[in-house]
């Protein structure tokens, strides 16, 4: 009942997030329709008006389906998180996640869509709120900072800390209570004093407060630092907002020259900004009393900047004079970068090197839904994937276009088409490759007599040259003939067969192949006694076959 009273406001809720961060009304309307039936979303498409809607909803679609489908490991100890290079890693999640849509929209939708789960994580059953979890501390964190959403990075991470690390974390309230309780009471002491140090200098403030770290980032930084909570001098920082960028270096010579500053601890975010386009002026000072602080400076857009990054230019309209036009159009300018980079770079799969994705691929359809597969999977692999229909009459395949052998091994991004022919069936020899249970499972099927030991055997034995199977000789034995014939059985040539002596068939009569208890494929002429008595009780034995031109050999 919980989890459906949650549904009830869901959408509502989603929009309302789209709404705050800065989004534009196409979006809050597709945010509020998000998670619509594939038939409403058709019913949708038929009006013109909503075609731009649509698109926005099925890229969404799209990226959760990738989600879904993903494999997400769990961490065993929270001090893997040191080990993670984080920059790498969410530039990865903004380049896979871009390709897929080449439109921010659809992300922030998928965001705002966690967000509001993640929220509500006591409405879920527990193996959900782990996989919800996991997910903000994998997936949507490192993609948050790479949209430059710090406040909603921060708020996703510390609510998986609670859930997944809950000892930590009591850990973490009990120690530090009493001295960011002290800090809290320190800063409202100073904060007038500073603000009229500005303002003797002529400098328009438009806020000045207090920001706590949050936990999740501070416990790592205790992790670093073996939890001396003393040298953490951004347990809570103060936030300088101006009102343009040359006020935010004036302000920082003010405060050098009134308090002394930490000189490696100067960092100049605005000339030089964060890979995730963070933006400000970081300063440590010994300020009132000796007491060290940290602080930020930066304009309001810089501020939005941080808590919505990229969201907070959605609504942006070309107004304004030229310094306010300049940070307006900065992500405007980082997406023309992204589309530039997408378009030199041959295959996404090349960056992707991280646990999320380490054993997976993502391909597309030509329709452009995403197909989840193991490393290495093939176009056969894919076909299966999608329709075991597709699988079992697969002719060929197309990879971006171009024919590729069935054997092929596919990359993340790539667009894979499979062609068809209604007589087709699956050769033993696709064995040797598919890398998926579901194409093996139904390959075998197509050869009945055959154990799942001495399919592995074969599959191992197999030799690939030119699309042909051939057995490796050291199982003729067990699997070949008395005798080699270039007959052409189901859809292979080259494989091991026997001739029967009951019809003792020749070159140019009708034949047709018997699956035999020891695995052979023993020819018989089609009109033949025996095979038409077999095929009566085991028609699934009967295999087609005929003869190729000038090939036979006794």
């Amino acid at each position: 009942m919980e989890i459906k009273n949650f549904y009830k406001n869901h959408n509502e809720r989603v929009k309302d997030i789209i709404k705050k961060i800065g989004g534009d009304l196409i979006t809050q309307k597709a945010a509020f329709l998000h998670n619509l039936s594939k038939e409403k979303i058709k019913e949708l498409s038929k009006q013109k008006e909503n075609s731009e809607l649509v698109k926005i909803i099925k890229k969404f679609r799209k990226l959760q389906g990738l989600l879904s489908s993903a494999q997400i490991k769990e961490r065993k100890y929270i001090e893997d998180w040191q080990k993670i290079f984080f920059d790498f890693k969410s530039e990865n999640l903004r380049k896979l996640f871009f390709a897929i849509t080449k439109d921010i929209r659809p992300i922030l939708i998928l965001i705002a869509d966690h967000i509001d789960k993640v929220r509500h994580l006591d409405k879920f059953k527990d193996n959900i709120k782990k996989s919800l979890c996991l997910k903000s501390l994998e997936v949507f964190s490192p993609l948050c900072y790479s949209l430059s959403m710090g406040d909603i990075k921060a708020e996703i991470e510390d609510i998986a800390f609670k859930y997944l690390y809950s000892k930590e974390y009591s850990w973490l309230l009990e120690n530090i209570k009493q001295k960011r309780n002290e800090r809290e009471i320190y800063l409202k002491r100073i904060i007038p004093k500073i603000r009229e140090i500005l303002k003797s200098n002529n400098i328009e403030v438009i806020d000045i407060h207090a920001r706590a770290k949050h936990y999740f980032s501070l416990y790592l930084k205790l992790l670093k630092y073996n939890f001396e909570i003393e040298k953490i001098y951004d347990l809570i920082a103060l936030r300088i907002i101006v009102k343009d960028i040359k006020d935010c270096y004036i302000v920082l010579g003010i405060l050098h020259q009134h308090f002394k500053p930490l000189e490696d601890r100067i960092k100049d975010y605005i000339a030089n900004p964060k890979i995730n386009g963070y933006r400000a002026l970081h300063t440590t000072i010994i300020c009132f009393e000796n007491q060290i602080v940290e602080i930020q400076i930066k304009t309001l857009k810089m501020h939005e900047e941080a808590e919505f990054g990229i969201a907070s230019h959605l609504s942006y309209k070309l107004s304004g004079d030229e310094k306010t036009l300049k940070e307006d159009i900065y992500w405007y300018e980082k997406l023309r970068q992204w589309e530039k980079e997408l378009a030199k770079s041959k295959n996404i799969s090349q960056v992707l090197d991280f646990d999320f994705f380490k054993n997976r691929i993502f391909v597309l359809t030509p329709k452009g839904d995403i197909i989840n597969l193991p490393k290495d999977s093939t176009p056969i692999d894919f076909a299966f994937a999608i329709h075991s229909f597709l699988g079992i009459h697969c002719k060929g395949a197309k990879v971006n276009g171009k024919l590729v052998p069935l054997n092929e091994k596919l990359k993340t991004g790539q667009v894979v088409e499979i062609i068809t022919q209604k007589d087709k069936t699956p050769s033993l020899d696709w064995l040797k490759f598919v890398k998926t249970k579901r194409a093996k499972n139904i390959i075998r099927k197509f050869f009945p007599n055959l154990t799942k030991k001495e399919a592995t055997i074969i599959q191992e034995s197999l030799i690939i040259k030119k699309g042909v199977a051939i057995l490796k000789s050291k199982f003729l034995k067990k699997f070949g003939p008395k005798k080699i014939s270039r007959i052409k059985v189901g859809e292979q040539t080259d494989i091991s067969i026997k001739i029967a002596k009951c019809c003792n068939p020749k070159e140019g009569d009708e034949i047709l192949g018997i699956i035999i208890p020891s695995k052979e494929i023993v020819i018989h002429k089609k009109d033949c006694k025996n095979l038409l008595e077999i095929s009566k009780k085991s028609p699934e034995r009967i295999i087609k076959a005929e003869w190729i031109k000038n090939s036979f050999q006794n």
